[in-house]
């Protein structure tokens, strides 16, 4: 099966589509007059006037569409760009895109580097919402509907060529 992995769109789009769904109080899709002052106050107030800094001002959790767009450094295989974008978009597996697309995975060579890096990520899963029970190799196990499930989320981890990110339940 052959994979593109995706591009992300956009990165002052996605601040704008960011602002929009945070300081829109009244979800008519148009920004008042006070609802861009308090984005204005926020950027204002805020030590770094960075789209990284406004969207983690702005949203929950820090790892926000913006910040993935300006440090995305893996490919993903099997993930929307729409979906990724949309940070009200909280399945475990585009929690997990978020955190990974930050995430090196260029010394992922075999199942033991794979879980090396995974093992890494695990506090930057955590901190954004998934909680990671365990890890094994390529794979980690997430709780989902009640149930302890084993996720395969390295592509081509055990060749060393290209691996990629992906979302694999086992």
């Amino acid at each position: 099966m052959s994979t593109t992995p995706i591009q992300a769109p956009n990165s002052l789009q996605q601040l704008a589509q960011l602002l929009l769904g945070n300081f829109d109080a009244n979800k008519d899709g148009q920004l008042s007059l006070d609802e861009f002052s308090s984005i204005l106050g926020r950027m204002n107030s805020s030590a770094q006037a960075s789209p990284v800094a406004i969207a983690r001002t702005a949203t929950t959790p820090v790892y926000s569409a913006v910040a993935d767009a300006r440090r995305a450094t893996s490919p993903l295989s099997g993930f929307s760009a729409t979906k990724i974008a949309d940070p009200n978009h909280q399945t475990p597996k585009y929690i997990f895109a978020r955190v990974a697309m930050q995430s090196d995975i260029s010394s992922v060579k075999d199942k033991a580097s794979a879980e090396a890096t995974l093992r890494a990520m695990a506090p930057r899963l955590q901190e954004a919402g998934l909680n990671v029970l365990d890890v094994q190799g390529d794979k980690i196990k997430i709780t989902f509907e009640g149930q302890d499930v084993w996720i395969d989320v390295i592509a081509r981890a055990s060749s060393g060529v290209d691996p990629a990110f992906q979302w694999m339940p086992v």
